[in-house]
Parts: C-alpha cells; structure tokens; sequence
C-alpha cells in the first residue's frame, strides 16, 4: 500500500516539461504589422507559427527600424522576425511569403489614377512622402522622384514620430484629405491598413519596380536566428500558406 501512494505522490511530483519558446522579435508600434498588444499581422503569422509547432511566442519589442539592424537583432537575441526583405540578407531567410512596395495614393476627383514616376502630372503635382533621416536618403521614392527632377513639389513626412497613436502614413492621408497635397506616397501595407474610404481614395502601385537599379518593391520572407529554425519555418509557411495568405489579405495588404 505505501509503495503504491509513493509511487503516486512520485507521479504528481514529477516536473513537467517547459513549452518551448520562441523569441519573436518586431517594433513595439508599426501597425498593420506588429504592436505592443500583438495585434498585427505579423503577430499573427508568429501565434500561428507557435500554434503549429507546439511552443509558445514571446514577443519582443524592439526601437523603430531596429529590425532591420543585425546588431540589434542578435543583441536581442531574436529568434525570429516575421517580416524582413530577403534582399538585405540580414539572417536566415524563408522563401517569400508575401511581396510588398510602394504605392501611391491619390484622390478620385484628381481623375486618372497617377501610377507611374514617369507620369507628366507629377513635376507639378504636391507630393508628400514619408522619409527617415533629415533629407530622406534612406527610402527609394526620395532618389526616384530626384532623378526626375522633382524636389521642389515634394514634401517631407517623418517616419519615426514621437506619438505612435499618430503616425506618418496618418499624417500624409491627412494632408491629403485637406488638399495640402495632392498625391501621397505610401509603403503598400501602411496605405492598405490606413486608407479607409475606397469610395474617395485610390490605391495604385508604383511603377517601375526597379529604378535605376533601386527597387521599389520586394519579397518579404521570415528570418531566423539559424539555417535549422529557417527550414522549420519554410515547413510551416508551406503547409500554411492559404492561413499565412489569409492573414495578410485581412490587412488589406495590396498584393
């Protein structure tokens, strides 16, 4: 009988395994991807990643464009970070999961929608477009419309704001709205999540992709710390695909 009851106390008392647990690292504010509350896309694609393979998610926030820094990445020590351009080769890079690019979004009364640099219309049309750094060096629209000669009509929106309850792509569609500019250059999925009213506002895709060699849009992949989680995670975006898909279609990405 006793040796029955240790047996059963030895049984209750046995630890149980920890989930496994996977670093996701994204900015703590950049919806429609990611937030603090974990509600964007990425987010998602991460729990559903977690989901399928039995672990659980730690989400961590990282500083505005540090997801884009390796030093910033490994200092984290991120596991994973669901959404990096695979031409940067910042880590290990799953095949593609969605493509993204810039866009621009104009009012209808305008009339033809403007979907190329190349249009006549925009070396007098105002233009807002977001920027990085003081000049804007940093981000492709900038250089594009420069090599067209079209800097006196542009104007200049910070990416990185001081209230993330109000950001860039707000700012540009609200200028917009107002008729303080008349066309507004957006990353696809900011104009995709931001753009409420179809009604009064289009949507087109920037044309050409590639600029004088700089492209204007790209493949999105997964990255992961290592070429093993990178293998894990192509498995998953395959056998996930229509779930991954249906996800970022929810967000109103342009595709």
């Amino acid at each position: 009988m006793f040796a029955v009851v240790f047996a059963t106390l030895a049984c209750k008392a046995a630890p149980t395994t920890a989930a496994r647990e996977v670093r996701v690292c994204s900015e703590g504010e950049n919806m429609p991807f990611s937030n603090g509350r974990a509600e964007g896309f990425e987010d998602r694609i991460a729990e559903l990643f977690a989901e399928d393979v039995g672990a659980r998610v730690q989400h961590v926030s990282l500083a505005p464009g540090a997801v884009l820094d390796r030093a910033s990445i490994e200092g984290n020590g991120c596991d994973v970070v669901i959404g990096v351009p695979r031409r940067l080769q910042l880590m290990p890079a799953t095949r593609p999961y969605y493509r993204a690019g810039w866009v621009f979004v104009t009012s209808k009364a305008l009339g033809e929608p403007v979907s190329s640099l190349d249009d006549a219309r925009l070396q007098k049309l105002r233009i807002g477009v977001p920027v990085v750094g003081g000049h804007g060096a940093e981000l492709a629209p900038v250089h594009a419309l420069a090599r067209r000669g079209i800097t006196l009509n542009v104007r200049k929106f910070p990416v990185y704001v001081d209230d993330p309850a109000d950001p860039a792509p707000l700012a540009e569609l609200r200028a917009l709205s107002a008729g303080e500019i008349d066309v507004a250059i957006l990353w696809g999925p900011h104009a995709g999540w931001f753009v409420e009213d179809r009604t009064k506002l289009s949507i087109t895709k920037v044309e050409p992709e590639v600029d004088h060699g700089e492209p204007l849009a790209y493949d999105v992949a997964i990255g992961a710390r290592d070429d093993a989680l990178r293998d894990e995670l192509d498995a998953f975006l395959a056998r996930r695909a229509r779930d991954v898909d249906a996800i970022v279609r929810t967000y109103g990405v342009p595709r």
